[in-house]
Parts: C-alpha cells; structure tokens; sequence
C-alpha cells in the first residue's frame, strides 16, 4: 500500500506532461495524507538512468529538505526534487493561482459625453483596476422648425431627450424665382431709359432693372457721292428724335477716261498706254501685251491649244486645262530658248507662231491649216477688273483681274496634283472674304441706295450658309471647296459689275 502511494505520488510531482495541481491547498492535503498514512518524511519518486543505483539504475527523487515555492495570482509555483542516490535536482511547476477580483463599489455613471467606470480588487493580493464603461451619446429629437423664405433663413432646433442639450441647424434662404413680365417692360430709346419688371413666383416681390439709352436709329435719306476732289456726304435722320447726322464718306475715285497708246505693243514686246482724270487731270499708265499674247494668268481655248502643242513637242508635262500657270510658263521659257527667242516664258505673238510652225512640221498635217489662236483681252498682270466671257460653244469663262489672279495662283501654287488641302482651304477662304466686302464696301460708296447693296450682301452669305448647312454630310473637306467656289464667282462678278 505505501509502495503504491508513493509511486503514484512521485508520479503526480515529477513527470512532464502529467496533470498539474494549481492550488496550494491540494498540495497540503497530498502531504497530510502521507503523514497519515506513515510514510518516509520526504517525497520518493522513482525514474531511470542513475548512475549510483546498482540495483535498477534508476533515480529515487525525494522532496524531504527542501524549499516549496507556492503559486500567487501572478506567478507558478516551484516543486524541488533530489536523487537520493546521485543528488540530482529536477523541479516540476504549479501555474499561477490568477486573480479573484470583485466590485469594491468605486464607480462613476457614463454621461452622454463623458466615459465612466467601475473599480474592481483582487481577494488575494489586493490589486486593483477600472472598467470603462463609453460615452453612449446624445438622442436627438425635434422640437421646433421654421421655414426658409426668398430672403430670410429658416431653423430647426434639435433637444437631447435624455441630458436636455439644444442645438439649431440653419435653413438657407431660397433666393427669389424672378420671372419677367413683358407686359410691364419697357424698351429704351435715344431719349428715355428702359426697364425690365420682373415678379418672384413665390413670394410676389417686384423688381426693376434700368436699361441705359440706346443709341440713336440713323436712316440715311440722302448721300452725295464724292470724286477725286470732293468728299462725299451721306445724310442721316434719327427715327425716333429726328435728329440730323452727316457722315464724311471721304474723297471718291479718279474718274478716268478711255485708254490712249503712248507706246505701241509688237508681236514680241509689251506697250504702253495711258488715261486721265475728268476731274483732276491726273494721268495713270500701265504695259500691255499685243493682242494674242498669253501670260501666267490668262485662260480660254487659246491657252489649252498652246498647252496642246507644247505637250506634243515635248516641253510640257502636264495636261491642256486653259490655264496659264507656272508649269505652263516653264515650257514657254524652254521653248524660246530652244530656238533662239527672248526667253521670258511669255507667249508672245511671235512665241505662238514658232510654237505652230514647229508643231506643223512635228505633226506634218498636210490638209489642215495651222488654227489661230483665239485671242484674249489684257492678261491678269494688266487687267484691273474681272470678266466673264462665252466661248464659242458658249461655255463660260471668267478672265481675272490682277489682284484676283494673284489671290487665284496662290491656291495654284500650293496646291498638290489638283488637290487643295485642308490648311490651304482655311487661309484662302478668309482672304476671299475680305476682297468681297471690300467690293461691297466700294458699291455703298458710289450708290445712294446703299439699304440694297446691305440686303444683297446679307442674302448671299445667308444662302452660303444654307448650302453649307446642305452640304454637311459630304464632309469638311467638301463643304470648304464649295464655299471657295462661291467666294471666287461672287467675287468676280461683282469686280465686274463695279467696273464696267
């Protein structure tokens, strides 16, 4: 019985991993029993690998003698044993006992804002701590509303129903719903101010708003046109106030006679001839070509014959358009070098009956006689007016004028294999437009009826916007060449008409 006792107990003190008593009482009680029961004084556990045990080589532990460390709250307990026969030490270990707190009635109540707490203290040892109890926060109701208004703010005052705390929200004001009634405006003129009345739809406020007064509605009634000499005026009366205006319209133009010759033209050289002012006397000169020159600039059934010719003789690489242009006035160039004339490409007289001959011999037609060509008036260098002319199959030409021409071969020039490119299309549009309202600005000055001169620019541009508006869904590009197009006919026509 005691041999059994004391294997179990060595057991229970000294192996890993077996059950572990954490309390100090239990421990007590083991060792009362052993005393009971009449064991040895000390603790015997019995275990392997003693070196001083001949018998079965194993340790014998005993407790006898030595210190016991009991657990606390916060730290195990130690259980010390000795090999009887070989002083060996091992030590097994008692957990922590942990705290036994209770309340001790230290407390504070948590507010709407502020935290509280409850004390505890441990039975053992004495230690003490706080439990937090949060803040649980305001509960908010309604307890007064008042609405905004165009012009004055609103409110709602919120109470907490459980600690009484207030606080008010700002309502912003709504701001007046204006609406204009037209009945009660009234429009300013040259003599009185105007108004605006306008009325808030929610609230009925009235409000005013002042228009300064308007310039006066000149009419013009009368306009003497000017000359070299003499400014023009037009006259002009108010439709409201009838007041009198005069506007200076400047000194008009030299009015020029026929043209006389001062130096005669040949069939390879240019002339010179000369007109005088009605009014002042003043002369102006310009070079002319003889009749049947071509130049850069010149168009017609003329020009492709020459193209023509000078294709099949090989100097031109290009196709018979009737135009004039720079490749056109390369091949003339190389055409009078090539056979000994003044080299200024430059189709003059003489140039186009070379061009002939040495095209009759290239093409040998024995039956036909060599065509005249057709001949043209002055050429773009010369010309200061545009024309429009039929040619024989009644087809429509226009022969530009210089400055035209020059706005003409810009777009030429720049063009690639016929075709002009977007950038180009948007600088020679605007500059298309100004040369037409000049022309229109010419015509006010030399007609009194400048009301219709303002109703026929307004009805053109309208009808190009109309046609672009049509013409939209070909395209950018499309819709760009179009508008050139009329620029360039309207343009022309009218330096025409101003002209003739």
């Amino acid at each position: 019985m005691k041999k059994h006792f004391k294997s179990f107990l060595s057991g229970f003190m000294g192996r890993q991993g077996s059950r572990r008593r954490g309390k100090a009482g239990i421990f007590l009680l083991v060792l009362a029993g052993l005393l009971i029961l009449g064991l040895p004084a000390g603790i015997r556990a019995e275990s392997t690998e003693c070196p001083n045990n001949s018998v079965d080589g194993t340790h014998m532990w005993l407790t006898q003698m030595l210190e016991i460390v009991y657990p606390t709250c916060t730290d195990q307990g130690i259980v010390p044993q000795k090999c009887e026969y070989c002083g060996a030490m091992k030590y097994s270990y008692m957990p922590a006992n942990g705290h036994d707190y209770h309340v001790t009635g230290n407390s504070a109540p948590a507010t709407c804002t502020t935290d509280g707490w409850v004390e505890y203290k441990c039975n053992s040892c004495g230690d003490t701590y706080k439990d937090t109890i949060p803040a649980f926060g305001h509960t908010w109701t309604m307890v007064n509303s008042i609405a905004p208004s165009c012009d004055t703010d609103g409110s709602t005052r919120y109470q907490c129903t459980t600690c009484g705390t207030e606080y008010t929200d700002v309502l912003p004001k709504t701001g007046h719903q204006w609406q204009i009634v037209e009945e009660n405006c009234e429009a300013p003129t040259c003599q009185n101010e105007g108004f605006y009345f306008y009325r808030c739809l929610a609230c009925g406020a009235e409000m005013k708003t002042i228009l300064p007064k308007s310039d006066h509605m000149f009419m013009t009634y009368k306009t003497e046109k000017g000359d070299c000499q003499h400014k023009g005026v037009q006259y002009q009366k108010c439709g409201v106030c009838d007041l009198e205006n005069k506007v200076d319209l400047g000194y008009g133009e030299h009015k020029y006679g026929s043209w006389y010759i001062k130096v005669a033209a040949t069939d390879h050289s240019s002339g010179v001839r000369a007109r005088n002012c009605s009014v002042c006397g003043r002369e102006e000169t310009e070079s002319f070509y003889p009749d049947g020159t071509l130049a850069r600039g010149s168009q017609g059934s003329a020009v492709a014959d020459l193209q023509s010719k000078l294709i099949d003789l090989h100097y031109l690489n290009d196709r018979a358009d009737g135009a004039f242009g720079k490749n056109t006035e390369n091949a003339v160039n190389a055409f009078q070098t090539a056979n000994g004339l003044s080299a200024d490409g430059i189709a003059w007289p003489q140039t186009i009956a070379a061009v002939n001959d040495s095209w009759a011999k290239e093409k040998n037609p024995a039956s036909q006689p060599t065509p005249t060509p057709e001949q043209p008036a002055l050429p773009p260098i010369e010309r200061t007016s545009c024309r429009h002319t039929l040619d024989a199959e009644t087809a429509s030409h226009t022969d530009f004028c210089k400055d035209h021409w020059a706005l003409l071969e810009k777009i030429a020039e720049a063009s690639s294999n016929g075709t002009v490119s977007p950038e180009l299309l948007s600088e020679a549009i605007p500059a298309w437009e100004d040369s037409l309202n000049s022309l229109y600005e010419k015509w006010t000055s030399i007609t009194q009826y400048d009301t219709e001169v303002y109703k026929a620019k307004e009805a053109f541009y309208h009808a190009l916007e109309l046609q672009d508006h049509a013409m939209a869904g070909l395209g950018e590009q499309a819709v760009k060449e179009w508008r050139l197009q009329a620029l360039i006919d309207e343009t022309t026509r009218l330096c025409a008409l101003l002209n003739e």
